[in-house]
C-alpha cells in the first residue's frame, strides 16, 4: 500500500479546490469594493454597460478557472502515477545530500533494506552499509557532484537484520532549488548476479584451461577484454599482467617461439587468419619452462573489428610424455639397430604389412619407396630357401605350429644375409588366423663367428697336424737339398746328372716352400715383432715384388689409397704376404676370364678409414673384375687347403693364412663376390689409436 501520510509531494484536491474559491471570493469582494466607488459617480448607462463587461469577465475568469482545476486535475494524476512509478520501481532510488543523507528514498528500497521509509529519511546512508564499504559510498557521491556525470560502484547494503547483499549504484547530479546539488541514485540489487559471478569464477579456476578474449577495432588497436584466473595457475602471472596488452604475452613466450608466435599473431590481427592452434613455450617468472597449446578463433563483426576468443591448455605433461616417449622410441630403435633386429605386424586379412625402421635395413628397402607386402617380404628370400619359409609359414597359420625359422635372404646388391625369424599367429574366434606378429633378426654375423669358431677348432686341428708332418718332412728335406747341393757342385756343366740335379733341387724348395706354409699355418704368431707402419709402404713394396708379373698379364692397376690414412700396428713382412695373396688370387681370376689384354682386365686397390664400434678402421679392398666365386663355395674360400685353382697351381693355405694372420692383427678378412662379375677381398685393420 501507498505511504500517503509521508508522501512529500501529496496535497489533497479538495485543499486546491479551497484555495482557489478563496482566491475567487477575494477577487469578488475587491471587484464589488471598487464597483460601488466607482458608480457613485457614473450615469446609469455607463453602469449597465460595466455591469455587461464585469458578468462577461466573470464567465471568462470561471472558464479560465476550470481550465486550470482540470489542469492541476491532470497535474495531480500525473503526480500520483510518477509517485507509483517512484515507489514501486524494480530497482531501488534513493538521493543524498553532499554529506550522504537521505532526502528521498522509494519503498522499493525500503523493502530492500527492511526498514520502513520514516526510519529513512534524513539519516545518514552509509549506516545502511557494511563498514568496509563506507568510505567508498562517500568518495562515489562526491565525485558524483564533483563530476557532474554518471557513475557507478559496487557495494555491500545491510538489512535491517544485519544480513549484508550486493548492491550496484548508479548516480547521477540532480540540482534542488531548496537544497542546491544532490546526488540521485539508482540501487539494483545483485546479490544473484555476484553468486553467478562467484559460482563461474569457481568453475573457471576449477578447470584445466584458462579462457582469454580480445578485440582489435577499425584502428588495428587491440584490447584484451578478459583473461580467465587459472591463467596464474598456468603461467605464474594474474589475469592483470596479460591485460595490458598483447607485448606482454609475447614478453613471456620463449625466445627459440617468440618470432613465429609474432608472425601468427600479425596474421590473425591483420585478418589474414581465422582460426589456429599454436603449442608454444613459456617462461615463468622463476624461470620454468612450461608448454601450452593455444586455440585461437577470430571473428570480423560488421564495423570492421576483429573479435578474438582463445582457450590455452598447459601441455607440458604431454610433451614431456611425448620426449619420453620419443626417446624410448629413439632408444628401442637403436637396440634394434645394433642387435641387428626388426619387428613386423601383418595383417593377414588386408595383406598389409608394418615393418620397424631397422627390419627395413635388414631386407634392403626404403621406407619410402616401398608399399611392404607379404610377396614383398617373399622376394627377398633366397631362391633354395623359399620353400622351407612358405612351408613354414603355411603350418604356423594352419596348423598353428611354432613359427622360429633361420634362412637367408638375397639383398639388391646380391649380398647373402641369414635371418632368425619368429613370429605369434593371432585368430578370430572361428580359429582363422587374422594377424601375425614377430620379428627378424640379421644373424648373419652370429652364424659367421659359429662358423669361424668350427673352423679355428678346425684349424687348430689341422695346425698340430701341420706342424707335426712339416717337422718330420723338414729334416729330410733340408738333408735332400744339401746332398743335391753337392751333386750340382761336383756335376760337370751340361752333364745329364747336374740337370737332374737341379731338377731335384726346385722340387726340393718347392717342398721346402709348402712346409714353410705349413708351419706358418699352423703357428701364425711365430713371428717379428709388430711395429707402427702405413699401409701405403707395404703396398708398394708388395707391388714392386709383384709388378712385373702384372704388367707381362697386361693387367692394369689402379691405386686409390689416401695419404692420409692412419698408420696400422702391424708385423710389415706378414701384411706384405696378406696383400701378395691377395694379388695373386685377383691376378689368376681375371688372366681366367680375359687371356689376353682387355680393357676390364683391371685390378682396383682402395684404401680408407672407416669406423667400426666406434673405433677407426683401415680397409684395404682388393677389387677384381675377373670370374668371381660361385655362390655354393664362396663360405669356403677361407678353409684350410680348400682351392679353386686346378692341381699343381695351389695348396689351398692363402687365403686361411692370410686369415689367420689378419685376425691375430685385431682384423678381419671379408669376401664378397657374384660369379661371373667381380670379388671383392677386404683387408680391415685396427687403426694405431685403436690398439
Amino acid at each position: 500500500m501507498k505511504d500517503k501520510r509521508n508522501d512529500p509531494y501529496k496535497k489533497s484536491e479538495s485543499t486546491i479546490i479551497k484555495q482557489t474559491g478563496k482566491l475567487k471570493k477575494q477577487a469578488q469582494q475587491t471587484r464589488c469594493r471598487k464597483n460601488r466607488e466607482t458608480t457613485k459617480k457614473m450615469p446609469a448607462s455607463d453602469i449597465e454597460k460595466l455591469i455587461h463587461e464585469l458578468q462577461t469577465h466573470q464567465i471568462e475568469l470561471e472558464m479560465q478557472n476550470n481550465e486550470l482545476l482540470k489542469v492541476q486535475q491532470e497535474i495531480e494524476e500525473s503526480r500520483i502515477k510518477y509517485v507509483d512509478l517512484y515507489d514501486f520501481a524494480p530497482i531501488g532510488y534513493v538521493t543524498l545530500d553532499p554529506r550522504g543523507i537521505i532526502v528521498e528514498a522509494n519503498l522499493t528500497l525500503c523493502n530492500l533494506l527492511g526498514i520502513e521509509r520514516k526510519h529513512l529519511m534524513n539519516k545518514p546512508f552509509p549506516l545502511f552499509i557494511a563498514n568496509e564499504f563506507k568510505i567508498l559510498l562517500l568518495n562515489h557521491v562526491q565525485k558524483v557532484l564533483s563530476a557532474n556525470t554518471k557513475q557507478r560502484c559496487e557495494l555491500m547494503l545491510l538489512k535491517k537484520n544485519g544480513t549484508p547483499f550486493s548492491v550496484s549504484i548508479e548516480s547521477i547530479a540532480m540540482h534542488d532549488s531548496k537544497r542546491g546539488f544532490l546526488c540521485q541514485s539508482a540501487i539494483s540489487d545483485i546479490t544473484d548476479r555476484k553468486q553467478i559471478e562467484e559460482e563461474l569464477r569457481q568453475i573457471m579456476s576449477s578447470i584445466s584451461d584458462y579462457l582469454w578474449s580480445a578485440e582489435i577495432n577499425e584502428k588495428s588497436q587491440f584490447t584484451y577484454h578478459y583473461y580467465s584466473p587459472v591463467v596464474e595457475k598456468i603461467t605464474g602471472r594474474p589475469p592483470e599482467f596479460y591485460m595490458k596488452g598483447p607485448e606482454h604475452w609475447l614478453n613471456t613466450i620463449h625466445s627459440d617461439d617468440r618470432d613465429r608466435l609474432s608472425n601468427v599473431f600479425k596474421k590473425i590481427t591483420t585478418g589474414q587468419l581465422d582460426h589456429t592452434e599454436e603449442e608454444y613455450r613459456i617462461t615463468l617468472p622463476d624461470g620454468e619452462i612450461r608448454w601450452v597449446r593455444d586455440s585461437v578463433l577470430a571473428k570480423k563483426t560488421g564495423n570492421k573489428t576483429i573479435r578474438l576468443h582463445g582457450v590455452a591448455s598447459d601441455i607440458t605433461e604431454r610433451k614431456q610424455v611425448e620426449a619420453a616417449l620419443q626417446k624410448s622410441e629413439a632408444s628401442l630403435v637403436r637396440a634394434q639397430q645394433i642387435a641387428h633386429l626388426g619387428n613386423y605386424e601383418w595383417d593377414i586379412v588386408k595383406d598389409s604389412v608394418y615393418w620397424s625402421h631397422e627390419n627395413y635395413h635388414i631386407f634392403g628397402v626404403c621406407p619410402k619407396e616401398s608399399i611392404v607386402t607379404y610377396n614383398t617380404f617373399l622376394e627377398r628370400i633366397h631362391p633354395d630357401d623359399k620353400e622351407f619359409v612358405r612351408k613354414s609359414i603355411h603350418e604356423a597359420l594352419y596348423e598353428k605350429k611354432p613359427y622360429s625359422i633361420n634362412y637367408r635372404i638375397v639383398l639388391p646388391d646380391g649380398t647373402e644375409r641369414t635371418i632368425h625369424s619368429e613370429g605369434e599367429v593371432i585368430f578370430d574366434d572361428s580359429g582363422r588366423p587374422i594377424k601375425m606378429d614377430g620379428i627378424n633378426q640379421d644373424i648373419t654375423e652370429k652364424v659367421l663367428l659359429e662358423k669361424e669358431s668350427e673352423r679355428s677348432k678346425h684349424l687348430a686341428s689341422l695346425g698340430e697336424l701341420a706342424a707335426s708332418i712339416a717337422h718330420e718332412i723338414n729334416n729330410p728335406i733340408t738333408g735332400l737339398i744339401n746332398c743335391t747341393q753337392i751333386l750340382i757342385n761336383k756335376s760337370p756343366e751340361g752333364s745329364k746328372e747336374k740337370d737332374l740335379a737341379k731338377r731335384i733341387m726346385k722340387e726340393g724348395d718347392r717342398i721346402a716352400k709348402i712346409v714353410h706354409n705349413l708351419l706358418s699355418f699352423a703357428r701364425p704368431t711365430c713371428k717379428e715383432n709388430k711395429e707402427i707402419v702405413h699401409v701405403n709402404e707395404i703396398l708398394s713394396d708388395t707391388l714392386v715384388l709383384i709388378g712385373t708379373q702384372l704388367r707381362k698379364d697386361g693387367i692394369k692397376v689402379r691405386l686409390d689409397i689416401p695419404q692420409r690414412l692412419p698408420e696400422i700396428v702391424a708385423n710389415k713382412h706378414l701384411i706384405q704376404q696378406v696383400f701378395l695373396n691377395a694379388i695373386h688370387n685377383a691376378r689368376y681370376a681375371l688372366n681366367q676370364k680375359y687371356s689376353s689384354t682387355h680393357e676390364n682386365k683391371i685390378l682396383e686397390i682402395l684404401g680408407e678409414e672407416i669406423m667400426l664400434d666406434n673405433w677407426p678402421y683401415v680397409k684395404i679392398t682388393f677389387y677384381d673384375h675377373g670370374t668371381g666365386i660361385p655362390v655354393k663355395i664362396r663360405n669356403k674360400v677361407i678353409e684350410s687347403f680348400f682351392t679353386t685353382k686346378p692341381r699343381g697351381e695351389g695348396t689351398g693355405l692363402g687365403l686361411s693364412i692370410s686369415y689367420s694372420i689378419v685376425k691375430d692383427h685385431g682384423g678381419k678378412l671379408m669376401v664378397d663376390s657374384i660369379e661371373g662379375k667381380f670379388t671383392k677381398l677386404s683387408i680391415i685393420l685396427p687403426a694405431k689409436s685403436r690398439l
